[in-house]
């Protein structure tokens, strides 16, 4: 059986805003695959990481 440590992180301000940025960065992914797998059944989980790039190029 595998053992697993908790801990606790104390963040500074810099990092909490790093830490939220992250977290609606994954959330925004998450949200625009799901829309794109809603449209099309068919869609793979490698079409939707080809995906990804063209994402990535659009909105930065």
């Amino acid at each position: 059986m595998k053992m697993h440590k908790a801990f606790r992180l104390y963040p500074n301000e810099e990092q909490i805003t790093l830490i939220y940025k992250t977290f609606d960065c994954t959330r925004f992914v998450h949200n625009y695959c799901l829309d794109l797998k809603r449209n099309n059944k068919y869609l793979t989980k490698f079409d939707l990481i080809k995906e990804l790039p063209r994402l990535k190029k659009e909105l930065t």
